[in-house]
Order: C-alpha cells, then structure tokens, then sequence
C-alpha cells in the first residue's frame, strides 16, 4: 500500500519527533491520536537491510510491520521447483506486513531486499496497543487490510487469465505516465524482478518484449516507450472497442 511524499529525502526521519509525522501520514494510522502515533514511534526502529538480505522467511513470527524509507524490498514465495514467485516489490513510501502482524502472527512469504534498503521496524505490540484503545482507528485498519486483499485477488485474477503478453503490457500500462498519446515510461525494477512479478520465466519476458514491437513497444534499460497508448489498450484488451479508447 502506497502513500504520498513530497520527495524520497523527505520520507527519511530525523529524530523521534519526525519518526512521528511521517507514521502518521500512513493510512494504516489514520484515526490514530497524536499520543498513540508517538508511542508507536517511540518503539519503532530505523533499520539497514544490505542488498539480497532476508528480511524474515516464510513462517517467521510476524514481530513487526515494515515501512519503506529508500531501497525495494520483494516479497516472494517459491513454488514446487524452486523458483521465486514474487507477489510484491515494494518501493518508498509504502508498508507491508501488516495482515500477518494483525492475523495470526506469521508471515506467510518471504522479504528481501532487492536494493540496499532502509526500513522502519513497528513492533507488533505497539501496533496493538494502539488499536485495541481506539476502536475507530482499528476498524479503519480493518478497511485497509480488505482493500488490501481485494488488490491481491484481482492479482491472481490477472494470472490465471491473461496470457503473458497481456500480463506484461497490462503492467507497462498501469505505469506512472502511460495514459495517452506517445510516451516513455519507466520500470520500477529489473527484467528478471518483472518477470517474478507477473509469474513467467526471464526467457519468456525476452520474447513477449519482441511481440510488443509490433504494437509499438520498445524497451531500452528501465525505459519503456509506446507509440500509441489506445492503440496498445485495443491490442492486448480484445473486444473492449470504444471502451478501451475512451478510457485515454
């Protein structure tokens, strides 16, 4: 779940006091008092997680949420031949782990850090504590973990539908930028990375990428441009016509 920021510097506390502010900019916390946030803050840590480091493994108690400060952080699981099936990567701002903290204790993916990454551990009990003296804010933290869960279900929903193609032009065109005309986007992660994210094999990101040339897709490094976003909409969303062209 993602929340605004003026600037990723300006997502880096200093000191207490700002640790505080910035809790208190997150959904999850709103509805919290002023008091409750800095007694969470209190007990939060600021912590370095070097680059391929395990965060927690599938299992692990849920002791913490996390929150994003600098770095990505992936969560992943493996499926029966040994392969990383990632379900998120997280970016700052944003937070995770808050299902298990609040459910029944136990992470049930992996976290590793894709990058170097800066997070801010919130102890579980603090968590607690907070929302069990404030009913508004705990139903409210209620509300974020279903929209949470209803994210994650149109997700599946994606992969077991779509064909690869799809899966990866759907992805381009959620991008930040990609909403008309001829633009360049840009990805959020490495290729391998999005090739985890959306459930295929690093080869067969290679070739889906040739078929978008076609549709006017070209992917150089991180950038992404696209030649015709409503044209790219009507390739890989058949059948949706004038729809598609009116959502540009």
């Amino acid at each position: 779940m993602r929340w605004p920021c003026p600037s990723p510097g300006a997502c880096r506390p200093e000191g207490e006091q700002s640790l505080a502010a910035l809790l208190g900019r997150l959904p999850l916390f709103r509805g919290l008092s002023a008091e409750a946030i800095g007694a969470i803050a209190a007990l939060s840590a600021i912590i370095e997680v070097p680059r391929h480091t395990l965060l927690f493994g599938e299992g692990a108690p849920a002791t913490a949420l996390h929150v994003v400060l600098s770095g990505q952080i992936k969560v992943f699981s493996l499926t029966s031949d040994g392969r990383e099936s990632i379900v998120e990567v997280f970016s700052p701002p944003s937070f995770f782990g808050v299902a298990a903290v609040l459910g029944d204790g136990r992470f049930p993916v992996h976290a590793e850090a894709l990058y170097d990454a800066t997070v801010i551990r919130v102890p579980r009990e603090a968590m607690l504590d907070a929302l069990s003296s404030q009913p508004l804010a705990a139903l409210r933290t209620v509300g974020a973990l279903a929209r949470c869960r209803i994210a994650l279900a149109a997700q599946i929903h994606q992969l077991e539908t779509l064909s690869p193609l799809q899966r990866v032009a759907e992805f381009i065109l959620a991008l930040p930028g990609a909403d008309a005309g001829t633009v360049t986007v840009r990805l959020p992660f490495n290729k391998e990375t999005l090739a985890g994210r959306l459930g295929i094999r690093r080869e067969s990101l290679s070739r889906v990428l040739a078929r978008l040339k076609p549709l006017g897709v070209a992917v150089k490094g991180y950038d992404v441009s696209i030649l015709d976003v409503a044209a790219l909409r009507r390739a890989v969303r058949p059948g949706c016509g004038r729809v598609c062209a009116a959502a540009t």
